[in-house]
């Protein structure tokens, strides 16, 4: 954790927010379209800015929303929270500098994110009420960040969290003798099996992991985390997407595939433990292999089934599973009906989502190759 109140930004963290750039220029066009309100939170927003001039989040969202291909009419709420009162003012002397539209509103408040959250927003009452909320938290370390709060944030509709969990502290801390900071993490995690990991054999880190994960998925429909790893090929934290709308989801997934993966980062989902994914150009045969391990005992399914569990199920997109179907239709591996919904004629190489697709068993795909 830096001590300056400006520190020098880290390769990881341009990634990160290169993420936050691209999604949040979806986020904020989609979600403007169908909403009279909207809310922006930056939990642990800091100065603003990085030692030698980059921005940062919350400079990158609101200059974002302004400079909008589309101009959001939505009364928009940028709420900065962070508890260093020099980094507060810095932020707040950066602020001054902007100009924004007057549907837009810019909150700063001086604290800890739950405290400053719980004395807006009653979370003694059974529901929280948010408008459509987009909440990055991103602190240092794994305390002020309790699941309960991000799951309540989750309850509420149409909001979605961007986090990132840092699984190598709890890792170091989690049988501190200081009872206090092992609450931290309890809180963090919500359930006390996080404090029987260390008992258990195997990898510790996968264990944090693959607990949080289901943690959220108890309170949202759509969870990934993605492994940020540096040119050492180690991981300085994991970030998690969760989200109840399959459209936040996919924007997500497009959004981390379109930072370049041969950059200071790579990225790599182990969201379902059995499967990595190489951020990579062309990772049709991957997801080729995928979809024959998932549909090649099904007699037949449509497109838009297989397009269905790949942006749901899988680190991939829809165009890649594109790319596998042209893969396995030109190797025989599938055979693929000719005939569009609307009667037309299906040309090889595409795939409609009513299109209907048979796996060929592996016998027959190689005696008619």
């Amino acid at each position: 954790m830096p001590d300056d109140t400006l520190w020098a930004v880290e390769p990881h963290t341009l990634a990160k927010h290169e993420i936050l750039r691209r999604y949040l220029g979806a986020w904020f066009g989609i979600m403007n379209r169908y909403n009279r309100s909207l809310l922006y939170l930056d939990g642990f927003c800091g100065p603003g800015q990085y030692k030698d001039g980059e921005p940062g989040s919350p400079i990158i969202a609101l200059k974002l929303a302004c400079d909008h291909v589309a101009a959001l009419d939505a009364a928009t709420t940028f709420w900065f929270i962070d508890h260093r009162p020099d980094r507060i003012e810095h932020l707040q002397s950066m602020l001054v500098e902007l100009e924004w539209p007057s549907n837009f509103t810019v909150s700063v408040d001086c604290g800890e994110f739950e405290d400053v959250f719980r004395r807006r927003h009653d979370t003694s009452k059974p529901e929280l009420s948010l408008p459509p909320t987009f909440a990055f938290l991103d602190p240092f370390g794994f305390s002020g960040m309790p699941y309960e709060l991000v799951a309540r944030i989750l309850a509420c509709q149409r909001c979605e969290v961007f986090l990132n969990l840092s699984v190598n502290s709890i890792n170091r801390f989690l049988e501190h003798p200081n009872d206090k900071i092992r609450d931290q993490i309890l809180q963090a995690f919500g359930t006390e099996e996080v404090l029987a990991i260390p008992e258990r054999d195997g990898d510790r880190i996968e264990a944090f992991r693959l607990l949080y994960q289901a943690q959220l998925e108890n309170a949202a429909k759509f969870v990934r985390f993605f492994e940020m790893r540096d040119r050492r090929n180690q991981i300085p934290y994991y970030l998690f997407f969760a989200t109840n709308h399959p459209l936040g989801f996919e924007k997500m997934k497009e959004a981390m595939w379109k930072v370049d993966p041969d950059g200071d980062f790579a990225f790599s989902d182990r969201t379902d433990p059995h499967m990595e994914a190489l951020f990579a150009d062309d990772c049709s045969a991957d997801m080729a292999r995928v979809l024959l391990d998932m549909f090649s005992n099904a007699e037949s399914t449509t497109a838009e089934a297989i397009y269905e569990y790949v942006v749901d199920r899988t680190p991939y997109l829809k165009k890649h599973a594109r790319a596998a179907l042209r893969l396995l239709e030109s190797e025989g591996r599938i055979e693929v009906g000719d005939t569009k919904v609307d009667g037309g004629s299906r040309r090889q190489g595409t795939f409609p989502h009513t299109a209907l697709v048979s796996f060929v068993p592996d016998a027959e795909a190689s005696s008619s190759g």
